[in-house]
Parts: structure tokens; sequence; C-alpha cells
């Protein structure tokens, strides 16, 4: 059964991340965003940077998803399928903060946000995560992967 049917099956149950994506072949990061220790599920190919957290229907106050790209550049990101809004956070190679997008929509796709500068990850959390956490631009997060 493919990811894309289990999103939908999963979607009409009303799942949240962790049960979305909980088997052994998943493989989890942890992330120390403004001093709180987030739980990240790790999408490091393309299928699983594709698939996202669409389908979704919550997330915990303190998970999310890290994006993992081959290497630093422009990469855009989209809220196809989602269903909740969500905080984006773009990382350098040095993991700093180069972007961030609050409380994207899921109204917002097809638009595709990108960072106006390189980034080698991308990190998605609850929207209202980035004001928590009074994150901002130039800022390091610590990952743990």
């Amino acid at each position: 059964m493919s990811i894309r049917i289990l999103a939908i099956a999963f979607l009409l149950a009303g799942v949240s991340a962790a049960t979305l994506y909980s088997s052994d072949k998943t493989v989890w990061s942890t992330a120390l965003i403004g001093g709180t220790e987030y739980t990240l599920l790790i999408a490091d190919s393309s299928e699983k940077r594709q698939q996202g957290l669409s389908g979704v229907q919550s997330l915990d106050m303190y998970e999310g998803m890290l994006f993992i790209f081959p290497e630093a550049g422009k990469y855009g990101m989209w809220m196809k399928d989602m269903v909740i809004p969500l905080d984006m956070i773009w990382l350098d190679t040095q993991y700093k903060v180069v972007h961030i997008a609050e409380a994207v929509l899921p109204a917002s796709y097809p638009s595709i946000l990108v960072s106006p500068a390189d980034a080698l990850y991308v990190i998605e959390v609850s929207s209202g995560t980035v004001e928590r956490e009074s994150l901002e631009v130039g800022d390091k997060i610590t990952l743990t992967y």
C-alpha cells in the first residue's frame, strides 16, 4: 500500500504525524529551537520530501518534520494536501536560520515559498512555534540526527 493511500486513509481517520509515520523505518531527529526540544520526522529522500506532512491532521506542540536536501540551494515549500497551518524555518549548512515563514495556511497552495538565501534544511512545525520561541533570522538551531 502506498504512502499516499495510507495518508488518505489516515486523513479520514484524523491522525497525527507520529501515527502516520510510526514504523521501524521512520527516522527521527531532535532540534533545540529557542531552548525547547522538538522531535522531527526526517524527510531525506525526494519521495519523503514530496510527501512531507501531507494528510497529517494535527501536530503535537513539539513535533514537526526536518527536510534534508542533498546540497544547499533555494528550495521551495508548499502546502499541498495540508489541513493545518505551519511555521517553516530554513537553515543553512551551519544550522543558522536564514528565512522564516510563519502561519502558512493550507489555502496558500499552490503558492511556493522559497528562501532568498541558500538553505540545506527546512523545518516545519506547528503554527505559532516561531513566535512562542522568539525565533529570528540569524538564530542557530541545534540538530541531532
